[in-house]
């Protein structure tokens, strides 16, 4: 396997956990929405312009609607879990880099905190370029070591 495959793969590996945290965040939303709409009074929905056709809807009502909730809730808790695991495994791959260095901070803040590049750019008070910099320098120098290659390999392995 070549270095940029590998490369491409520990990226991947390392946004487990923001991709993690989204789904969360989806959910999350959804849980919202059916909230309200269990939550309105009969007849409360909004105003549509456009009808909508209700043949192809199946309507099991509020019942149907609290038991979608419950089926929410639970996912949430188990993408929690997944969160949780996720962010230790990330936390022990950027174990493997000097705590005060540079590129450690930014592979934190990126895969951790889940910050945004521009985001990143103003915290480390660096150019974009300069952030790319250690951030390619922190990957190349994880891949030195061959238990992240493993944990890497291994991940793969339980998406296939």
């Amino acid at each position: 396997m070549s270095n940029e495959e590998m490369e491409i793969r520990i990226k991947k590996y390392l946004a487990n956990y923001y991709k993690c945290k989204k789904k969360k965040e989806q959910l999350e939303e959804r849980h919202r929405h059916i909230r309200i709409d269990i939550d309105s009074p009969i007849g409360g929905r909004e105003y549509k312009e456009i009808p909508s056709s209700a043949t192809n809807r199946r309507n099991d009502g509020s019942a149907g609607l609290l038991l979608r909730l419950a089926e929410i809730e639970d996912r949430i808790e188990k993408e929690k879990d997944r969160m949780s695991r996720r962010l230790i495994e990330i936390m022990d791959v950027i174990d493997y880099l000097p705590e005060e260095s540079d590129e450690r901070m930014i592979l934190e803040l990126r895969h951790i905190d889940c910050y945004e590049w521009k985001d990143i750019v103003k915290k480390m008070n660096y150019s974009r370029t300069s952030c790319n910099t250690y951030y390619n320098k922190a990957i190349a120098k994880l891949l030195e070591y061959k238990r992240v290659r493993v944990l890497i390999a291994a991940e793969e392995m339980n998406i296939a």
